[in-house]
């Protein structure tokens, strides 16, 4: 159905009202006519066209507003507002919207570069932590497997000394200790 939001919206969740959205960053981050838009989207009932034609008063022409309507709902900004807006977690909310992107293919560099920034700001992104350290040796192989094999053996060797460590010194011949 056209001019609807294009997110599901799970029966029984609670919506935030436009009041407190505009008092979230990404809110005031959108410019002053996407503001506008989303209020009165929200206040006609979810009505595209109706919202297109309250916050852009010069379109005269329905059938423009509803093609603007479309594209401003598709917009990255609009989409997260709206998630936020039907009570999804942000973190579930951006990762959709990136999803999206991805899908459609409508992405550049810096739109990504953007999402990475986001991401990490609200720490919905892990830093990567390698599992081995490259150890480059001066006369070995240094390569990537090379040093991967190196630094396991050298794992392995510690973990061994280390249980060893833990063990009960023994001797080494107790049948002679009797003689």
């Amino acid at each position: 159905m056209r001019g609807r939001p294009p997110i599901v919206q799970l029966k029984g969740t609670a919506r935030v009202p436009i009041d407190e959205l505009k008092q979230l960053p990404e809110f005031t981050l959108l410019p002053l006519t996407y503001q506008n838009f989303l209020a009165a989207y929200i206040e006609s009932g979810y009505d595209a066209r109706a919202a297109v034609l309250a916050s852009y008063p010069n379109v005269k022409v329905p059938d423009s507003a509803r093609r603007m309507g479309e594209r401003i709902l598709h917009s990255p900004g609009i989409t997260m507002l709206l998630h936020l807006h039907f009570g999804d977690d942000p973190k579930d909310a951006f990762c959709r919207m990136v999803a999206k992107a991805i899908i459609t293919g409508k992405l550049t560099k810096e739109q990504l570069e953007a999402m990475k920034l986001i991401a990490d700001v609200r720490e919905f992104r892990q830093p990567w932590t390698p599992r081995y350290e490259k150890r480059i040796i001066e006369g070995m192989a240094n390569n990537e497997e090379a040093v991967k094999r190196r630094v396991q053996r050298a794992a392995k060797t510690a973990a061994v000394r280390k249980i060893a460590d833990q063990m009960a010194a023994q001797p080494l011949m107790p049948d002679f200790q009797n003689l």
